[in-house]
C-alpha cells in the first residue's frame, strides 16, 4: 500500500477521488473505494452542505485517511482544487444534473449515481 508518507516523497500517485453527498450512497462509496487499495484509489476530499453527514462519513474512514481528507461544505468548492482527480456524485436524485452540470467543464473524472438527471 502507499502511504501517505510516499506521497509527501512523490511516489506513484493513486488517484484522489472526492465524493459529493456523503449521505448513504456516499459512504457506501466511500468504504468501496477503501476497499480498492490506496495505492489505486483513496478518497482525498468529501462535500455535503449537512454537517452532520461530513462527520458520520469521516467517522467512516480509517484515521490515517480521515486525517488527511479534505471537506467541503460547498461541492463547488470540491470542483475547483486541484488536489481532486475523479469525483463521485451521491446526492440526491434531482440535484444530479445541477452537480454535473458544474463538474464536466471542471475535466475531472466522474463517476454519477443513477439516474443522470430527472
Amino acid at each position: 500500500a502507499v502511504s501517505v508518507a510516499a506521497l509527501a516523497q512523490g511516489g506513484p500517485r493513486p488517484l484522489r477521488v472526492g465524493i459529493i453527498g456523503t449521505g448513504a450512497m456516499g459512504k457506501e462509496h466511500i468504504r468501496n473505494i477503501a476497499l480498492l487499495g490506496e495505492h489505486v484509489a483513496v478518497v482525498f476530499a468529501i462535500a455535503d452542505s449537512e454537517e452532520n453527514a461530513r462527520a458520520e462519513a469521516l467517522a467512516d474512514m480509517a484515521p490515517d485517511r480521515m486525517q488527511h481528507c479534505l471537506v467541503f461544505e460547498q461541492y463547488t468548492d470540491m470542483l475547483a482544487s486541484d488536489e481532486v482527480d475523479a469525483i463521485v456524485v451521491c446526492t440526491p436524485n434531482y440535484q444530479h444534473i445541477e452537480v454535473l452540470r458544474e463538474a464536466i467543464p471542471t475535466g475531472k473524472h466522474i463517476l454519477c449515481e443513477k439516474p443522470l438527471c430527472s
